[in-house]
């Protein structure tokens, strides 16, 4: 089966969605991912979903898989009209769903999740809401995410004591703590000033920049001991009550030295706003021996493992959790909680393995929905209760180790009982038996074919009305181009020999701005006004910027970039021929599909050389006439030229060069060969079968739906589909059809350009052994027919 998985926020969005709404969704994803690989294949779609999924799900049918699409996301954000069977995998806390005619139809819950005949959730809570609101008899799964396994203690590693010794954390990011030593001077100071003075370090606890307050990005270390309590939390979400989490600290524990509360926040971005509300929150707090730190800071997963190993006690005391994954783990790593019993935490707290805190129920709103009006309830907690779980399990971590041991033993079991993957997957497997197929959303394939192949012309006809035979859009709109700082420089290629490495390293300087997204225009595009404006937008961002281009449009895109700088530097990397022409082929196989006017060319180098004008291995590999077009339109001092080989041989001097060239100050750089951003090794080629499902050639009914969908769909996307059904495949290290003659007859066709180009370098063709090899081979040969002849 093939499982299609969806979340808002993705591993390439995560950093800039950290603390949004619904971010927590993608770890759900991520706990899920290898349950849901142990059963099938995982393919993930990023942005459009609507059409990602079902293009995923045509091409999978089509060649006679079972598709299930799992959204996690919650229900109003999950689509309904697909043609893929369709879960939705939610969280929820609340008393009721979002249903009925309080609310508009796009955020009726139940009328959402009753399209779809059936959902997954993470909680019994939520199961018995949703049930409430559709029906008993309706399917919900309760299935929470399976992180048992991975944080379970390990064979003679489980706790048995709550007193931590000395431990370090290390940390990206910012961390703060009282300072003890602030807090107990009992002056007539304004309470909130004591505390906003209190941030300061403590030299003993944290390994740190000698700056008093730490910036962000910063690596440290920190020192955990004694009682260590532990809250993590999103400090923008109002559910998390980490108010009372401090004061309710404070006032049982305040006077315990050895006593310290750690709140792990997402992120640095978040600590300006809540260092004030955190002095609002000890605004009238006595003075304190106790410790309390803020975290806001990346932690790896060993450290962050160190983190749940230094931890006493986990502390929640939200008004309501859909599953709380923070509080799983560490109980799945035998530490007890303080926590409330109620929503998704009643699965799992219980008062054999934590210390219960009380709560009851008080209005709410759902957080989503505006008019923001009380429709619902949540769990109020009761703050004395928690003061006594604080008064009580400081009392057991220093008198009771038995207790606490015993309390140990019960969180670990009982989270393996609730979440561990075989749990899950059985959970899960029956879910399945029971509901698969789905009535919803299934179709015969073949209708599915016709109504692709039918878009599939709309789409043809439409593309065809909106651009001509060259690829100009017709009747453009005027474009305004704004004045501008003109560009630095670019980094001009030769194209596949190491320009994303190198830029990955320019970028690395203080000094030098390279946009996140490599800058790449395709022959056609440049010719028309909408190639001219985004050129001109590179060429005026005042930035220095990438230059991705083949022998047939670099001329014309660099003559348009030095309209706008006529003084614009150009760095160039070249590299071996034949490694190039490897590297070329190999990545062409790998992304043709991107392109969909293109057919898959030969898999046999030799062949791909002779009959396939387009990729034009040969002339890309002309680096002697492209250098000689470069410096006849610029001056000397414009033009810098470097070898991968000398940047793996001698990275430091090879790219201090580099900076003296551009008028930077020469960094530091590694001693060691950089890395590959772009390797062959991840570099697959599609079996004959695919290529024959994806060529325009082929009269194969199931090319004409296979074709089309896989338009909708980025490489990284197909990667995930095709590589585990193994219709795409690696790489052998002998590429077909590239024998010693088909190497020597390329070497033979560059032969002249290339020492030319090596010449003008001021370098011998021995810097690139293979092309000396065979070249030298090839004048051998030649002179030995001329002898003949």
């Amino acid at each position: 089966m093939i499982f299609i998985v969806y979340a808002e926020t993705t591993r390439l969005n995560l950093e800039e969605r950290l603390g949004e709404a619904e971010y927590s969704y993608h770890f759900v994803l991520e706990r899920f991912r290898p349950m849901l690989e142990r059963l099938g294949t995982v393919v993930e779609v990023f942005g459009d979903e609507n059409i990602r999924v079902d293009a995923v799900y045509d091409i999978a049918t089509a060649l006679g898989h079972e598709c299930l699409f799992l959204s996690f996301t919650p229900p109003h954000q999950t689509p309904t009209r697909l043609r893929c069977p369709t879960v939705c995998v939610f969280a929820w806390e609340f008393s009721d769903l979002p249903h009925g005619e309080r609310v508009s139809r796009h955020d009726d819950w139940g009328h959402i999740l009753g399209s779809m005949g059936c959902t997954i959730t993470h909680s019994e809570h939520a199961a018995q809401v949703t049930r409430d609101c559709l029906g008993e008899d309706f399917p919900v799964c309760v299935v929470p995410a399976p992180v048992w396994d991975e944080y379970c203690p390990k064979p003679g590693q489980a706790p048995t004591a709550a007193w931590i010794e000395p431990t370090q954390i290390s940390y990206f990011g910012e961390v703060f703590q009282l300072n003890a030593r602030a807090l107990a001077d009992d002056s007539g100071n304004n309470s909130r000033i004591r505390a906003q003075a209190s941030f300061l370090i403590d030299r003993d606890d944290l390994v740190h920049p000698s700056d008093r307050e730490a910036s962000p990005g910063i690596h440290g270390s920190l020192a955990l001991r004694g009682v260590t309590y532990v809250s993590v939390f999103n400090p923008n979400d109002g559910r998390k009550n980490w108010q009372d989490i401090v004061r309710c600290f404070c006032m049982a524990l305040g006077e315990c030295e050895d006593a310290t509360l750690l709140l792990k926040i997402a992120h640095f971005r978040q600590m300006v706003g809540f260092r004030q509300m955190l002095n609002h929150v000890l605004d009238g707090v006595k003075p304190l021996r106790c410790r309390i730190v803020l975290l806001a800071a990346h932690l790896d997963d060993a450290e962050y493992r160190k983190l749940l190993a230094s931890t006493s006690y986990m502390v929640n005391a939200s008004t309501g959790e859909g599953q709380c994954i923070p509080l799983m783990e560490a109980m799945s790593g035998g530490r007890p909680a303080i926590a409330p019993a109620h929503t998704g935490m009643a699965d799992y707290v219980n008062d054999g393995n934590a210390f219960v805190v009380d709560s009851s129920l008080e209005p709410a709103v759902f957080p989503h929905l505006f008019p923001r009006k009380h429709r619902t309830w949540q769990h109020r907690t009761n703050a004395h209760s928690l003061f006594r779980a604080y008064l009580e399990s400081y009392r057991v971590a220093k008198e009771d180790q038995e207790t606490y041991a015993e309390m140990s033993r019960n969180a670990t079991s009982a989270l393996k009982e609730h979440c561990s993957t075989d749990k899950c997957e059985a959970r899960f497997r029956r879910f399945l038996s029971e509901i698969w197929p789905l009535e919803q959303g299934q179709k015969e394939v073949d209708d599915t074919r016709q109504q692709i192949r039918l878009q599939f012309e709309r789409d043809e006809a439409k593309l065809r009305e909106e651009f001509d035979a060259e690829g100009r859009k017709k009747n453009p709109r005027p474009l305004e181009f704004d004045s501008g700082a003109p560009l630095d420089f670019v980094v001009g290629g030769f194209s596949k020999c190491g320009t994303t490495t190198l830029t990955g390293l320019l970028s690395d300087h203080p000094d030098l701005v390279i946009p996140l997204e490599e800058f790449w225009i395709k022959s056609p595009f440049v010719l028309s006004d909408e190639g001219r404006a985004k050129i001109h937008t590179a060429a005026t961002r005042g930035v220095c910027n990438v230059l991705f281009s083949g022998s047939k449009t670099e001329g014309r895109i660099r003559g348009i970039f030095l309209e706008y700088n006529p003084d614009m530097k150009i760095v160039l990397i070249a590299r071996d021929p034949l490694d190039r022409v490897e590297s070329s082929f190999c990545e062409f196989h790998h992304s043709w599909s991107a392109f969909a006017n293109l057919e898959p060319p030969p898999l046999d180098v030799g062949k791909a050389i002779d009959e396939v004008p387009d990729l034009a291995l040969v002339p890309n590999c002309m680096y002697g006439a492209r250098l000689a077009e470069i410096t006849r339109e610029t001056s000397p001092w414009q033009v810098h030229v470097l070898l991968l080989e000398d940047l793996e041989r001698d990275p430091a001097g090879t790219m201090a060069d580099c900076y003296d060239f551009l008028g930077v100050a020469p960094e530091s750089v590694a001693q060691s060969a950089p890395p590959k951003l772009n390797p062959r090794a991840r570099k697959y080629h599609d079996t004959p079968l695919l290529r024959q499902l994806l060529s325009k050639d082929t009269g194969d009914e199931l090319a004409s739906v296979t074709r089309p969908a896989i338009r909708n769909l980025p490489l990284i996307v197909t990667d995930q589909l095709f590589v585990p059904l193994g219709l795409r495949v690696p790489f052998s290290d002998e590429l077909p059809g590239w024998n010693h003659e088909a190497q020597r007859s390329f070497v033979a066709s560059i032969k002249d350009d290339t020492r030319s180009f090596l010449k003008a370098l001021g370098r011998d063709e021995s810097v690139w052994p293979r092309f000396a090899r065979l070249a030298q081979e090839d004048d051998a040969q030649s002179e030995l027919e001329a002898r003949g002849h």
